[in-house]
C-alpha cells in the first residue's frame, strides 16, 4: 500500500450534511486522527495521511446512541474489511 502524505487531495464535507437517500455507494473517509466537530484531523502524530476509505453499503440508528439520533454507517474497504462509523464521523468528496 503506498505511503500517503496529508489529506485526501480534494474538498470533503461531512457524511450527515448529505441526504441519506444519496449515501448509498458513496465514497467515504474516516480521518484515523481524530476529529473535533466539524474539524478532521487527515495526519498521525509524524504527518502521514492516516485515514480510512471505503464505499458506503448500508446504514441504521445507532443502538449505543439512539438518543442523540446518531447513525451508524457501514462501509466496505478496498481490503474488504467493514467499517463503521457516524455519519458525522465520516467525510465525502464534495459533488460539482
Amino acid at each position: 500500500m503506498p505511503v500517503l502524505k496529508g489529506p485526501p487531495p480534494f474538498s470533503l464535507i461531512q457524511l450527515s450534511n448529505v441526504p441519506e437517500e444519496r449515501w448509498l455507494g458513496l465514497a467515504v473517509f474516516h480521518p484515523m486522527g481524530g476529529q473535533a466537530g466539524d474539524i478532521a484531523n487527515w495526519a498521525d502524530e509524524n504527518g502521514d495521511a492516516a485515514y480510512d476509505t471505503g464505499v458506503v453499503y448500508d446504514w441504521k440508528p445507532d443502538p449505543d446512541f439512539a438518543d442523540l439520533g446518531a447513525i451508524r454507517v457501514f462501509f466496505v474497504c478496498d481490503s474488504g474489511s467493514v467499517l463503521f462509523y457516524d455519519a458525522t464521523n465520516l467525510w465525502t468528496p464534495v459533488a460539482d
